[in-house]
Parts: structure tokens; C-alpha cells; sequence
């Protein structure tokens, strides 16, 4: 795997296995889309800024981000020091 030119910071790699193991965070995925669903992920992690899909690809409604966001704090902290998008 080719290397990220120097001075690029490439953000630790969490895994979301712990999501994807079934009951609703499956359903998640198959609700809402891995892409949506990948990206609110993203968002709540602080990785990007809200919004980031293109168009004409619309981010999840009110409901869909805080069921991945109760998702993700069943997971615990995945990079302590880390804050998350607001």
C-alpha cells in the first residue's frame, strides 16, 4: 500500500466490526446505506465536516445520525484524546 506523501497526517484506522455484528447497528446499515451511514460515522468521529456527501447524495436526517451516534457510544471511545464533532 503506497505510503501518504510527508507532512500528511493519516488518521488512525478504527474498526467497526463491533457495528456491523448484528441487531440494530446492522439495521443501521441496511436502512440507511454503508455510504451514509460510513460518512455519519466519519462525522461523529470528527474526520469531516457536516455536510461531506456530494450531491446529489443527501446525509442522514435527524433520526438516522442519532441512532448511529447511540451506535457509536455503545462502542466506547475508539481513540482516546480524540474529541468528536459537535
Amino acid at each position: 500500500m503506497p505510503q501518504p506523501p510527508s507532512g500528511v497526517h493519516r488518521p488512525e484506522r478504527v474498526p467497526l466490526t463491533p457495528v456491523t455484528d448484528g441487531g440494530i447497528d446492522r439495521e443501521l446499515f441496511t436502512t440507511y446505506g454503508g455510504y451514509r451511514v460510513g460518512s455519519t460515522i466519519a462525522e461523529n468521529l470528527g474526520l469531516v465536516g457536516h455536510p461531506n456527501l456530494s450531491r446529489p447524495v443527501c446525509g442522514l436526517d435527524p433520526i438516522g445520525r442519532s441512532q448511529v451516534a447511540t451506535a457509536l457510544s455503545q462502542l466506547g471511545d475508539p481513540a482516546p484524546g480524540r474529541t468528536t464533532a459537535s
